[in-house]
């Protein structure tokens, strides 16, 4: 028993003397064993990334302190994306002992960060590892899931509970003005953080707060930014480089992971700003302010697909509005989205949006309530099922009083011409104008051939025509561009004789609206609304109206126009300025005339409106004998090869 005894006790000595030695070992080597394990991990990762880092003077002062000179992250071309001019770290004894870095730590001293168009272009700042099946030319399937989930766990696993920064730059480089943040001191305590940044960018420099929380058992962040005055608005810097101002008092946002379902991870991301205001020329001409927005959007992501979750919420003021995503790039590459606004009244829509947004809806009075839904389905490789849907819901709605101003096409009034942003002519639509003619007294085969090119639905329609909209989104995916619009006679007609000519999104809804009104309320004739449309439609160079057109290119009045002469001015409209281009440089028809007289012949004889579908003899009747006939002396220089927009009518 004592002899047991003893030779415990020369084991114990034996095994502790040799954890002494190992111990000091690896701490008389610590150096050597980091900078090994440091090379190769920077090592792999520089073979496997385009971008690559370079770590320098890498060195332990005392037991779990490590230190290093600079680091760089490098872009293919050499270009500096990050660098820091020396970072501390307090690691884990433990972790590197089984051949890991656990951080507890972080010190960063003079950190630069350069984000740059030029260098985020193409594979030159790929910081994500290269794709092997790409460079054998065969593309696997991304697995969105396994990415997003590896990925966020890295960022909540390295970032330590402890870290601070001193002298921190940001520059967000878009084009030659350069944006500025500047953090003199960023620290985060406890998964707790509060600092200022200075922001620079087209000479102007403001100072904003933040604060949050990040929780590292929950992969969640929560940050909060308002500016060092409450009653100042905060300029985002990095929307002036998208050449547009965007501003709000106070914002902030929430990332968070969800517990996973059996397939797909689950993200939380919510947004909400006040007074958020918003300048861009192609939404809208003049500043926009909203009361408040707020977003929480539940996004899934799959193997092959991503999705927002249709319990997702926005709030827009006091609208409501229940947004669903999903796209796909395998099996099939697909989009499916749709927005459902439920339950609002005519109060709660206006007072939810900018007033500028609807001059002529103001003074609106309505009771009851509605509801909105709008979706579409895109199959992008088979663009002509794709699938739009556009529904208004109306409960006990009754408009009690509206502006006068929408009843303005019921008398003779005068129609402005722009272009361009500026007035060219002035048209009286009425009995004053000797050109106005009445619609009994323009021919049935035009009034038809127009139809039938622009919106064959105008008369049994509310305005709008979602089959147009199918088209003409099918056709601009089929052709990637903007190739045609899908707009009805109405919407032309709303947005000539009440609207500016501004292609932005707000002019685009304040015309749907006023549309909607107009013609849900019957505040115009079906014939009036028909008969101005054929007065004030642009009908070539400084023409406007079917008389102008009739003697512009047939020197005749326009109640003589043949069958001929009518289905020509009907192809004429999508880009009347440009009408030579559907004659060839010895005055034939252009081919794509043909075929448009050929489908249009075929289709009104089929209809009754024609005795027969020769569309040879009616071609050969066509005879351009007005002042638009100098056009074609005078055009040698223009390239009759270019295929001329194509309008609403197809076969």
């Amino acid at each position: 028993m004592i002899n047991l005894k003893k030779k415990l006790s020369k084991l114990f000595i034996v095994f502790t003397l040799f954890v002494l030695l190992a111990a000091t070992n690896l701490f008389a080597f610590r150096n050597t064993l980091t900078r090994k394990l440091v090379n190769q991990k920077t090592a792999t990762y520089n073979r496997s990334h385009t971008t690559s880092i370079a770590i320098n003077n890498i060195h332990f002062t005392g037991i779990r302190t490590l230190k290093t000179g600079s680091v760089t992250l490098l872009s293919a071309n050499n270009d500096t994306l990050i660098n820091a001019s020396g970072i501390s770290l307090k690691i884990s004894l433990a972790k590197t002992l089984m051949g890991k870095i656990g951080i507890r730590q972080l010190d960063i001293n003079d950190l630069l960060v350069n984000i740059d168009k030029k260098l985020l272009t193409g594979r030159q700042a790929n910081i994500l590892p290269e794709d092997a099946s790409a460079q054998s030319g065969t593309p696997n399937p991304v697995n969105l899931r396994k990415k997003s989930t590896a990925a966020i766990k890295q960022l909540f696993r390295t970032i330590p509970l402890k870290t601070g920064i001193k002298n921190a730059h940001f520059i967000f480089r878009t084009v030659s003005v350069p944006v500025m943040a500047t953090v003199h001191r960023f620290e985060l305590i406890r998964g707790r953080f509060r600092s200022n940044a200075i922001i620079t960018g087209n000479g102007k420099a403001q100072e904003i707060r933040f604060e949050g929380e990040l929780s590292k058992t929950n992969h969640r962040l929560d940050m909060n930014l308002y500016t060092k005055n409450d009653s100042s608005f905060i300029v985002s810097p990095l929307a002036g480089l998208a050449g547009c101002h965007f501003s709000y008092k106070h914002a902030r946002l929430s990332i968070e992971e969800k517990p996973h379902a059996p397939d797909y991870s689950t993200i939380e991301a919510t947004y909400s700003v006040i007074f958020p205001t918003i300048l861009h020329q192609s939404i809208s001409d003049e500043l926009l302010t909203f009361p408040s927005f707020s977003a929480k959007l539940l996004f899934h992501l799959h193997e092959q697909y991503i999705e927002i979750d249709s319990i997702s919420k926005i709030n827009i003021g006091k609208l409501i509005a229940h947004p669903y995503v999903r796209y796909s790039k395998v099996p099939v590459h697909c989009l499916e989205a749709s927005c459902f606004f439920p339950g609002f009244t005519p109060e709660m829509f206006f007072e939810s949006l900018p007033k500028s947004l609807f001059m002529l809806a103001q003074n609106i009075e309505a009771t009851g309530n509605l509801s909105y839904k709008a979706g579409v389905k895109i199959d992008f490789t088979l663009p002509d099922s794709l699938k739009i849907e556009s529904k208004l819901t109306t409960d006990n709605f009754k408009i009690s009083r509206f502006d006068e101003a929408l009843l303005k096409m019921n008398t003779s009034f005068v129609h402005t011409v722009y272009e361009k942003g500026k007035t060219v002519r002035q048209i009286i639509v009425g009995e004053e104008n000797p050109d106005f003619v009445h619609l009994h007294n323009i021919p049935a085969l035009l009034q038809t051939a127009v139809l039938y090119a622009e919106d064959d639905a105008f008369f049994y329609s509310r305005g709008f025509s979602v089959n147009a909209m199918q088209r003409a989104l099918a056709q601009n995916i089929k052709e990637r561009r903007f190739a045609r619009g899908g707009s009805t006679i109405s919407m032309q007609l709303v947005k000539n004789v009440y609207l500016s000519r501004d292609k932005t999104i707000a002019r685009k809804l304040e015309e749907l609206i006023m549309v909607w009104l107009i013609e849900s309320n019957r505040l115009v004739t079906k014939q009036r609304m028909f008969e101005v449309y054929l007065n004030i439609i642009e009908w070539g160079p400084g023409v406007y109206g079917a008389s102008e057109a009739a003697r512009f290119y047939f020197s005749k009045d326009v109640s003589k126009l043949n069958a001929a002469e009518s289905i020509f001015l009907a192809s004429v409209i999508p880009s009347p300025k440009k009408f030579y281009y559907r004659f060839d440089k010895e005055g034939k028809m252009a081919p794509f005339e043909r075929e448009y007289f050929y489908s249009m012949s075929e289709r009104l004889a089929k209809l009754g409106h024609l005795p027969t579908a020769n569309a040879d003899s009616l071609i050969a009747l066509l005879q351009i004998s007005g002042p638009a006939e100098n056009y074609f002396r005078n055009s040698s220089a223009i390239n009759y090869t270019t295929e001329y927009p194509k309008s609403l009518f197809e076969e």
